[in-house]
């Protein structure tokens, strides 16, 4: 879940050229730990912003979206949550990305490909 402020909100608007209402009814739902809290709504498993591999608010994006996938160094960086990572690449293409960046410079290649991981390789 992404977490969106009132500022954050209001800026997505801006961008999307919508009322602030508009854009918290459609877009945000409350968060369902803190209902004083507003979140970005999900669509078929994936951001309601999100076309396909892009997404539509880009330059107005919210803080977690901009530091995402929280590469730096410390407690709440993209090591210390590989398999949250990892399960959520197939919907957000600047983590999968990453993802791919990461395999390219740690030189990982998948020796055996798709065959051998079906044929439990």
């Amino acid at each position: 879940m992404v977490e969106v402020t009132a500022a954050e909100i209001a800026a997505i608007a801006a961008y999307l050229n919508m009322r602030v209402e508009d854009v918290r009814v459609k877009h945000t739902a409350a968060d369902p730990q803190d209902s004083s809290r507003r979140v970005l709504k999900n669509e078929r498993d994936a951001c309601t912003f999100l076309d396909g591999n892009l997404c539509m608010i880009y330059d107005a994006r919210p803080g977690p979206c901009r530091r995402f996938p929280h590469v730096h160094p410390g407690e709440h960086s993209l090591g210390s949550r590989m398999e949250s990572a990892c399960r959520h690449s197939s919907v957000c293409p600047i983590l999968y990305n990453a993802l791919e960046e990461y395999k390219h410079q740690s030189g990982y290649h998948n020796r055996g490909g798709a065959a051998a991981a079906t044929a439990g390789g």
